[in-house]
């Protein structure tokens, strides 16, 4: 009889199921939508992705802006993710990515409520992921973290370095206190601390605050009083 390949089906078609799954991961066939900054998971425009460039579901908010998220209930057996391409956890770069494209928006303007997906919770999934693989991160991207204004200090997102265990009221919203955090639960001390939280501002602090601020203001119109 004539015919092979996968009308044979895939036990005879590839010795094992690793095998299959490493012909298939490279075939986009899944439905999923594009990954985009203004949109949330599965918001995005209709496209098929492979496994490989698919995030999982349960690490949606770690992802969304930079890879499509494939459907909970699309998800193979975990056994096969790593055939399949499949990475759980995801690489810390395509996280810092992501966590770069939501750093970008002011509380008061997140817009992806509507998508399930509230600031304070992503804020804690993204947290939680780097507080895990903080001794195992590369400086260089340490160092990206500490620049990312990641820390929910109510309706305003700071960079690490702008978080003290103490600092004057008249600071704020620009400086705050580690008390001032409102995610939870928060960021932990150590992994503030290595990406520059201080114990007291001082005054090369208010010197650094003030020769940001020019570029990170920079178009943006303010009002007296």
């Amino acid at each position: 009889e004539e015919g092979g390949g996968l009308a044979q089906g895939p036990t005879t078609a590839f010795a094992d199921a690793d095998a299959f799954c490493g012909a298939l991961r490279g075939v986009r066939f899944v439905p999923s939508h594009a990954a985009s900054a203004l949109a949330g998971p599965h918001e995005g425009e209709p496209l098929l992705a492979c496994f490989g460039e698919l995030a999982l579901h349960q690490d949606r908010r770690l992802l969304w802006t930079v890879a499509p998220v494939l459907r909970r209930e699309w998800a193979p057996p975990r056994e096969l993710w790593p055939a399949l391409g499949l990475l759980h956890p995801p690489p810390m770069e395509n996280v810092l990515a992501h966590a770069a494209q939501l750093a970008a928006w002011a509380p008061d303007a997140w817009p992806f409520d509507g998508a399930a997906e509230p600031l304070r919770e992503v804020v804690v999934a993204l947290w939680a992921f780097f507080a895990e693989r903080q001794h195992a991160a590369s400086a260089e991207a340490m160092a990206r973290l500490a620049q990312l204004p990641l820390v929910l200090c109510g309706a305003t997102l700071v960079k690490p370095s702008r978080v003290f265990g103490s600092c004057f009221g008249a600071c704020q919203p620009l400086l705050q206190p580690r008390a001032a955090i409102s995610s939870r639960p928060q960021p932990t001390d150590e992994l503030l601390r290595a990406l520059g939280m201080g114990e007291a501002a001082a005054l090369p602090d208010y010197l650094r605050l003030l020769c940001e601020l020019p570029d990170e203001y920079r178009g943006v119109r303010l009002r007296a009083g």
